[in-house]
């Protein structure tokens, strides 16, 4: 085979070839939504009962906070 046959018949035929492999593979357009729900209840109630503890609340106040708490 001569070198003139070796070549290919485009010269960006690397460049093109490169192309269609990442814009025509399938996977070019893909959208992604991630949502994260973190119940943070658990650490409100922990909170509620050290306030309660270090008697920064009130026993009215912290059944109060409680009701509050559970309604949301």
């Amino acid at each position: 085979m001569s070198e003139e046959q070796a070549k290919p018949y485009r010269k960006d035929s690397t460049d093109y070839k490169a192309q269609s492999t990442i814009t025509g593979s399938g996977n070019s357009d893909v959208d992604v939504h991630i949502t994260i729900d973190v119940d943070v209840k658990p650490v409100a109630f922990a909170m509620l009962y050290s306030l309660l503890a270090s008697k920064q609340l009130t026993a009215d106040q912290f059944e109060e906070a409680l009701k509050r708490l559970q309604e949301l």
